[in-house]
């Protein structure tokens, strides 16, 4: 997500905020003109705002939104069920589709504690214990089903716990916030199975998220002083222990596992360490999200985008799995000064992206979710170079 002055967790939200040491100099341009992209990626198609499609938020919700970083904004999961909300996204769908995006994802937040809510969401996060309710469900399911109907080859689903239900909190095990949290990740993905079964056609693929940039949080290197050691071996055995129960039942072939914020190498490898521990392999591929430093990347220097870029070189190198494919699960809005800065750093540290999805925030804005229209994607088509002439290739 958006980089900040430390990596933590949104308290409305559980998701993880990027936050990177200071990075040494960028290395000097070379010279480069092929792109690396092999296929067409997307959008994380997440957000929409109520008042696109002619509702607000109540207070005082609207208020506690909005201080939480979330003013006039639902998910996409979340508001499938309006018929105003539905028009406006099917239409973004297929405006995606016809701007080259070939793959989408779908994030879901969700939490459960003591209290009620209208429609059982708020602000962003759907309530659920265990199972989906009812509505949210069919949300899915019909959403999914768009999604295949429309043309795209690829979904990626993300689990984001949030509140109470997110493990970067606990200060102790909290044996039935996991079991939820497992059983909405099994339920819900087999929800998805089952709605793109019943329509005809080739199913796009399927990557799941276990729980959006969670990997590896136990090695922040900021947060390994004694008073760390009880919440960094809750959040390593919350992996191993959804790693060990995904697998057991699913298999490794259609997850990355825990999608990874590359804030250190160290990060990286522990997350590999847990997928050997549990002993049933390792994920196809690895998903990284990647922002650079908000002061850095707001003034034009993008050292931090290649410092992350060098660790997932050193610690995929160092275990072996440079072979494996690799992507952007996150990265800043369509923009050609992101694309070469990608260029480089991937040329120089040996790492080939196989597809790039983007998130709603504008490279060197520092404002998260100020784009309301994900189509534009041209600069992360395969066919892109770096002296900015776009060559369209197959993908």
């Amino acid at each position: 997500m958006l980089a900040t002055s430390r990596y933590k967790a949104f308290v409305c939200t559980g998701l993880v905020l990027v936050a990177l040491a200071r990075a040494g100099d960028f290395l000097a341009a070379a010279n480069t003109s092929s792109a690396s992209i092999r296929s067409s990626g997307g959008s994380n198609f997440v957000l929409i705002r109520p008042s696109s499609y002619g509702m607000a938020m109540q207070e005082p919700e609207a208020s506690r939104c909005a201080e939480a970083g979330w003013a006039d904004m639902r998910s996409i999961v979340s508001v499938y069920n309006i018929p105003a909300a539905r028009l406006a996204i099917d239409s973004q769908l297929n405006a995606l589709y016809a701007a080259g995006q070939r793959k989408i994802t779908l994030f879901l937040w969700h939490f459960e504690n003591e209290y009620t809510y209208p429609d059982n969401v708020y602000c962003t996060t759907v309530k659920a214990q265990a199972v989906l309710p009812v509505q949210y469900q069919a949300n899915v399911r019909d959403l999914v089903r768009k999604i295949k109907q429309v043309g795209f080859n690829q979904l990626n689903f993300r689990f984001g716990p949030s509140n109470q239900s997110n493990p970067l909190g606990w200060t102790a095990w909290d044996e039935d916030q996991y079991q939820s949290n497992w059983s909405i990740v099994y339920n819900t993905r087999n929800l998805i199975y089952s709605s793109l079964n019943a329509v005809a056609g080739k199913n796009p693929k399927v990557v799941i998220d276990l729980a959006a940039e969670f990997a590896g949080t136990w090695m922040l290197p900021w947060e390994q002083g004694p008073e760390y050691k009880t919440k960094n071996a809750i959040k390593r055995e919350y992996a191993r222990r959804l790693w060990d129960d995904y697998t057991k039942h699913f298999g490794t072939l259609d997850t990355i596992g825990f999608s990874i914020v590359p804030a250190a190498r160290e990060m990286i490898e522990a997350m590999i360490d847990v997928y050997d521990e549990v002993g049933r392999g390792r994920p196809a591929s690895y998903g990284f999200d990647v922002y650079g430093n908000i002061e850095q990347v707001t003034t034009g220097d993008p050292s931090s985008i290649g410092l992350q870029f060098s660790y997932i070189k050193a610690a995929l190198q160092a275990k072996s799995e440079l072979g494996k494919e690799v992507y952007l699960q996150e990265t800043y809005f369509n923009s050609p000064d992101l694309r070469r800065v990608l260029l480089e750093a991937e040329k120089t540290h040996g790492i080939a992206l196989s597809y790039i999805y983007q998130w709603p925030l504008q490279y060197r804005t520092g404002v998260n979710y100020n784009v309301s229209d994900m189509s534009p994607f041209m600069f992360f088509l395969p066919g892109f170079n770096k002296t900015g002439v776009y060559r369209p290739s197959a993908g």
